[in-house]
């Protein structure tokens, strides 16, 4: 196509048209939006399923075992080694206990897992000593199957503890005889769109 002449003018454009009636015209345009319309469907699949392949290659599983005659303490039993404590802490909060956090509201602190690495423990969470994990576990309203949520705390090269901007979900199904740990990698932020893609694959490995 070529544009000529004065400006605000265009000429040089054959004069050759597809449509050569209204109701040709009126059938094209309906087949160029059915199209369309696939084609979105199309790409909004692809990105669904890309996401669903992104959280699934971020999440990381773990289970734990409460030690017999203790109340809060636990003992890894399946997941990757070389991520969290093989023993860890978890202790249950009042429901009445608010907290200000850092998110801008109020959220109701449900419990707390806190942990520290043997001397010869090897993790990407043991960077500084004491070598601990501290993290506040906090409700999910829109989802009270899980126990809470959460930011992996470790210990800083100030020996304080700072957050990673790891998700962690706790949850457990047969009275805290068992926790179950949920860890998505650098997706604290972007927790609203994990939460239900967890509560959709919990639920589909549950026995019918």
């Amino acid at each position: 196509m070529e544009f000529a002449g004065r400006p605000g003018k265009i000429t040089g454009i054959k004069k050759s048209f597809p449509f050569h009636s209204l109701e040709e015209k009126s059938t094209s345009k309906k087949l160029i939006w059915k199209h369309l319309c696939r084609k979105i469907t199309s790409n909004n699949k692809r990105d669904i399923d890309m996401n669903t392949e992104f959280l699934k290659s971020n999440h990381l599983q773990f289970m734990y075992e409460l030690k017999q005659g203790t109340k809060t303490s636990y003992y890894l039993t399946a997941g990757a080694r070389g991520i969290l404590p093989a023993r860890i802490g978890v202790t249950r909060e009042s429901f009445s206990i608010i907290h200000q956090t850092g998110r801008g509201h109020l959220e109701k602190l449900t419990g707390q897992i806190k942990a520290t690495f043997k001397k010869n423990d090897e993790s990407i969470y043991k960077k500084y000593k004491p070598g601990w994990i501290h993290t506040s576990v906090y409700e999910i309203p829109d989802f009270p199957v899980f126990a809470g949520y959460g930011d992996i705390g470790i210990s800083n090269e100030s020996g304080k503890t700072e957050g990673t901007g790891d998700l962690l979900i706790l949850h457990s199904s047969d009275e805290w005889k068992t926790v179950l740990i949920h860890i998505f990698r650098g997706l604290l932020f972007q927790k609203d769109q994990v939460f239900p893609y967890l509560y959709k694959l919990l639920k589909q490995q549950s026995p019918a």
